[in-house]
């Protein structure tokens, strides 16, 4: 997938690494805002409808409140030094300040801490 070839409305798709990275960048529109392009993002990466998203996104992050917090300033960008993660359809997801959404599923987010030979949870 390519930038000319994958557009969803209110998100692009800008980068697919071999080990299953996705990063999208929201844009902003009055009917798109952040918390719709994550569900879109999730959707996209998993291949499903983004109304079957289990558990949906407000039962693990308020959405108003990431709308609210990765909104842009001004006219000339976003909140660049906010970033934002949390899991969510077992995939893990991080929404940066300036509009960039990565999302990892969960099995490629195995293969990562595999190949690094150490444990998510060892703190390093």
């Amino acid at each position: 997938m390519t930038e000319a070839q994958h557009r969803l409305p209110g998100l692009v798709l800008e980068r697919e690494t071999p080990a299953g990275q996705f990063t999208f960048r929201h844009v902003s529109s009055p009917k798109f805002n952040l918390s719709t392009s994550v569900v879109l993002a999730v959707a996209e990466v998993l291949g499903v409808d983004q109304r079957t998203i289990d558990p949906p996104l407000a039962h693990v992050i308020d959405p108003d409140a990431l709308d609210d917090l990765v909104r842009p300033l001004d006219a000339t960008g976003r909140s660049p030094d906010v970033e934002v993660r949390f899991g969510l359809a077992g995939c893990r997801v991080v929404v940066q300040g300036d509009g960039h959404i990565t999302v990892v599923p969960q099995e490629a987010t195995r293969t990562e801490t595999a190949l690094s030979g150490r444990s998510r949870d060892d703190g390093r």
